[in-house]
């Protein structure tokens, strides 16, 4: 069986500021817990730090993990042009998760739309 990641599991990313300053919540479903940030970024950062810490304690404890709940999906490629200093930052972030830049772009994107 392949490993879940955190981009096997839906999130919904919403914007929870009241006036001024943001505030940015992340609820995952699968795991009916919910992971907060000042930005959207931050809010998503947040939910890797959670899943990875959700994941080390399942395989302690050997409770298998929530099915995944991600329809597969038909991509679509699209060129995409941002800043230098944009793209090191995502693709830093990316390294630090284990994540591909692609997927780490794929759910800032899924989660500020959706």
């Amino acid at each position: 069986m392949k490993q879940l990641t955190p981009n096997h599991y839906k999130i919904i990313l919403r914007d929870i500021s009241e006036g001024e300053g943001g505030a940015f919540e992340v609820f995952a479903p699968a795991f009916h817990a919910y992971c907060f940030g000042d930005s959207p970024l931050e809010a998503l950062e947040s939910y890797y730090i959670y899943f990875e810490d959700e994941k080390e304690r399942r395989e302690k404890e050997k409770i298998p993990m929530p099915k995944s709940d991600i329809m597969p999906q038909k991509l679509k490629q699209v060129p995409l042009r941002i800043p230098q200093d944009v793209y090191e930052h995502i693709a830093s972030t990316a390294r630090e998760k284990g994540i591909s830049f692609n997927s780490m772009v794929t759910g800032i994107l899924a989660g500020v739309s959706g």
